[in-house]
């Protein structure tokens, strides 16, 4: 979350009258502390293909190849698309090492 939004959150949380002490701070502790389990942003194959200037096929290749990592929804096998951060980094030029899938 953007520090703006966790501001306005905060701000909110603590002007409420209807949420007690003891909850209030632990809301609050939950913005302070980022969450180590949330999943990386997915992108579609077709629109990690548009960013990259490639095509589809050469993204699900370099899936293979283990240079982007490939992303599934919870309770799903297939998967629907990378992780964004692998597009952005394989942009800005760095060099990517994930296991192969």
């Amino acid at each position: 979350m953007n520090s703006q939004t966790v501001a306005i959150v905060a701000a909110a949380i603590k002007a409420d009258d209807t949420i007690g002490k003891s909850e209030r701070s632990r809301l609050l502790g939950l913005l302070r502390t980022p969450s180590a389990d949330v999943p990386p942003r997915l992108v579609r194959f077709g629109e990690a293909a548009r960013r990259l200037g490639v095509t589809s096929r050469t993204v699900r290749n370099l899936c293979r190849a283990g240079t982007l990592s490939r992303c599934t929804l919870p309770g799903r096998a297939r998967a629907l698309g990378v992780a964004e951060a692998d597009v952005l980094a394989l942009i800005a030029g760095q060099e990517l090492h994930h296991d192969r899938n």
